[in-house]
């Protein structure tokens, strides 16, 4: 009489997994990747550089890598040079559109997707994996459409966690070499990404819980990827100095702040309406399905032993990472910004996923699901290019001072050339109070790297240009129109789109006053 092997545990879930796709959901997960990634480009190919952005593609345009460089040590920008470095060869080839500077950030968000998806899938399923990758692209979307090494860091940790996972069924040191030089590559492109490699560690140390043992070239490897971040000290000693000297303002704007740290939590665990409908929708289906009577096959403990083993030590410190980072902002760096959590996106997906049920009925349902996310990720479509309404309501050829720093890097990058020659920021002298001079900072140290940048002297200005306009769209704390109005100078003229115009005052008139 012929006997059956005993089944272990771990092959009897690889088998569930392997034969629970079905065509129609990878259709679907086909159709929804397409819409993404076409969503996505529309939108990179129209949407304005923000400020960051800008000082990016400022950055990639200098001539040389020496230059960038040298103009990271001056304060371009708070980041290694390694992403700039990138888009500057990358552009070379490819241009400096904005879809093609952007094209990477996307390309690595559907590379992040793609890695999270397969790690679930492992332990989930196809159908909770395909919505999770859902989770994590729509999570992800912003970090995909900007000219930022946000998106870069979020892939090459997703890569490192595929590959740690892997050593729970290939324990070769290879693996722990091809972590360690990830975990390096991201803290190249962000230095908040030195923080990866602590949440990594917990992962480990949780998931040591399982195997009962010490994998000690794995913990070399994330010795090493953390030793890493010297190799950047003098342009980290450098920026710690411009970074204290913008957080001294009483207003800062990324003050680690429970608040703050609260509202970032809450971003990262649903991103977005988008993500908050798929959810409802998705707990809709488990309603139906319970109401149908389509109850969860009950799982063996080895099972659940096995399923815990590599997933649950991932969402467990992942989960902590926005700790670590707040702590570790609030005891060293004094600033504390949404964007030094998004790996944590991973984590929250993965959660949200596993805790869905594993029923025959969501499988056959998740097809529409996945069609459903596919319908309202649409939603983060933008086509309509900015339009600058304010630019009627100032005739030529009279100066235009932009008020606030955050608005005049994105007017001087995307404005038309015949505003762009009008354009002007005026620095506030060194006894005005400034709640956050961030953005006058910056302006100041790029005035340093390109002189030929238009900023001046408020007062040298207004004595040499009786005639001008000021605009102002109220979104930071370095404005002059104070300044200017305390001295009768200008006076409101219009509001246009939120904008306020403001033209000056004949010099006769302020004499009179």
């Amino acid at each position: 009489m012929l006997t059956r092997t005993a089944e272990k545990p771990e092959q009897r879930v690889e088998r569930v997994v392997k034969h629970e796709s079905r065509p129609f959901l990878w259709g679907a997960l086909g159709i929804f990747l397409i819409c993404y990634v076409a969503i996505a480009s529309v939108s990179a190919s129209v949407v304005p550089l923000w400020m960051d952005e800008v000082l990016t593609v400022w950055t990639i345009r200098l001539p040389s890598v020496a230059e960038i460089y040298d103009a990271l040590v001056r304060g371009a920008e708070f980041s290694p040079p390694g992403w700039v470095v990138f888009l500057h060869v990358y552009s070379e080839i490819a241009g400096d559109s904005l879809l093609a500077l952007r094209l990477p950030s996307i390309a690595a968000v559907v590379l992040a997707g793609i890695c999270s998806f397969l790690l679930m899938r492992r332990y989930l399923g196809d159908a909770r994996a395909a919505f999770g990758f859902c989770l994590v692209l729509d999570g992800l979307y912003g970090f995909a459409v900007q000219v930022r090494p946000y998106a870069g860091v979020v892939a090459c940790f997703a890569l490192a966690l595929l590959f740690w996972d892997g050593l729970n069924r290939d324990e070769s040191w290879w693996r722990s070499a091809v972590i360690g030089i990830l975990l390096a590559l991201a803290i190249s492109l962000h230095f908040y990404a030195v923080l990866l490699v602590p949440c990594l560690g917990l992962i480990e140390l949780a998931n040591c819980y399982y195997i009962r043992r010490f994998r000690v070239a794995l913990w070399c490897a994330l010795t090493a990827a953390g030793a890493s971040i010297f190799v950047w000290r003098p342009l980290m000693r450098m920026m710690s100095g411009y970074c204290a000297n913008d957080s001294s303002g009483g207003a800062y704007y990324a003050q680690p702040t429970l608040g703050r740290f609260t509202a970032a939590i809450c971003n990262l665990f649903l991103e977005g309406h988008v993500n908050i409908l798929l959810l409802l929708i998705a707990m809709i289906i488990i309603v139906v399905g319970r109401f149908l009577g389509q109850d969860d096959t009950p799982s063996e403990q080895g099972e659940r032993r096995y399923q815990r083993a590599g997933l649950w030590p991932i969402i467990f410190g992942l989960v902590l990472l926005p700790v670590i980072v707040f702590l570790f902002s609030l005891i060293v760096t004094k600033t504390f910004n949404e964007r030094y959590l998004v790996a944590t996106v991973i984590g929250t997906s993965a959660l949200i996923a596993s805790c869905l049920p594993a029923t025959p009925f969501f499988r056959r349902m998740a097809p529409f699901l996945i069609l459903l996310a596919a319908l309202v990720t649409s939603d983060n479509l933008e086509t309509d290019k900015p339009k600058l309404e304010f630019a009627a309501k100032v005739p030529g050829p009279y100066p235009i001072v932009v008020a606030d720093g955050l608005q005049f890097f994105s007017l001087m990058e995307s404005a038309a050339p015949e505003i762009r020659d009008r354009l002007v920021y005026l620095t506030l002298p060194p006894e005005t109070y400034i709640g956050d001079a961030t953005n006058m900072h910056a302006i100041e140290r790029w005035k340093a790297i390109n002189p030929k940048l238009p900023v001046e002297n408020i007062d040298q200005f207004v004595a040499e240009n009786p005639k001008f306009y000021v605009v102002d769209r109220q979104t930071s704390d370095d404005a002059p129109t104070p300044y200017l109005i305390g001295r009768g100078r200008i006076e409101l003229t219009d509001k246009v789109a939120g904008t306020l115009v403001f033209q000056s005052r004949p010099l006769a008139a302020v004499a009179g006053k």
